[in-house]
């Protein structure tokens, strides 16, 4: 296990996505929204992942930040603050509208043992990501120091790993655990680099073998999808 303490992380799994009423698209949404959050002096990076699949895909989007502290009103609980209330309104509409399930996390591992919520995609335009999510009612929490320190076997990402066909590579992986409960349900997130040089399609075409491999091998995942970033964040320059 390699992972740092310091660095905390949103994941957010956007299932219902209306069209903002303020803005043009939900894109444009979360750009609006991250001039917000660019401006936090914890915050370090921002991706968002766009499903593959936008017809059947179930997360049509999944919001992935990394802050270098938790000084981010995320991490510390209780009800948002109204400033954060009024960005997200104008960014994506009442709350009411969406369905999606944001959460704060741990980096507690990565393969290539540095840390990867930092690390901006190697290709914004062909970089792929596959997006692997636990829900703890499907974990018990006895199991949790079991999962977490074989975490390679029992996410499946050694299953990942050996089932890419030919012309899909993958690349670093990143493991996740929920810091606290809350919105989300979500125990443990995987995210798993898919190297450029696949094709969307060959992505999507894995997608049920994988699924398949990863139930006949136990691993007790909630959902798997495919994801390519559609835009990326840095802080503002001081």
């Amino acid at each position: 296990m390699a992972g740092n303490e310091d660095l905390h992380i949103v994941f957010n799994f956007f299932e219902k996505v209306p069209k903002p009423p303020k803005q043009d698209s939900y894109e444009d949404g979360m750009k609006h929204i991250y001039e917000y959050v660019r401006r936090q002096p914890s915050f370090v990076l921002g991706q968002i992942h766009k499903n593959l699949d936008q017809s059947n895909g179930l997360y049509k989007y999944v919001n992935y930040v990394g802050f270098n502290n938790g000084d981010f009103h995320a991490f510390r609980g209780g009800p948002p603050p109204a400033e954060w209330i009024k960005v997200g309104t104008e960014g994506l509409g009442d709350r009411e509208q969406r369905v999606c399930y944001p959460g704060g996390y741990a980096e507690l591992a990565t393969s290539a043992g540095q840390p990867m919520c930092t690390t901006r995609a190697k290709d914004e335009q062909n970089s792929y990501y596959l997006l692997v999510n636990f829900k703890d009612s499907d974990i018990d929490e006895a199991s949790y120091s079991a999962f977490e320190a074989d975490w390679k076997s029992k996410t499946g990402a050694d299953i990942i790993r050996d089932a890419f066909p030919a012309g899909i590579v993958g690349g670093d992986v990143g493991f996740y655990k929920r810091r606290r409960p809350g919105i989300t349900p979500f125990i443990y997130v995987l995210r798993y680099e898919i190297l450029p040089g696949a094709s969307p399609d060959a992505v999507l075409q894995f997608l049920p073998t994988l699924r398949e491999k990863l139930t006949a091998g136990g691993i007790p995942f909630s959902n798997v999808g495919a994801y390519s970033i559609c835009y990326i964040c840095d802080p503002v320059k001081a």
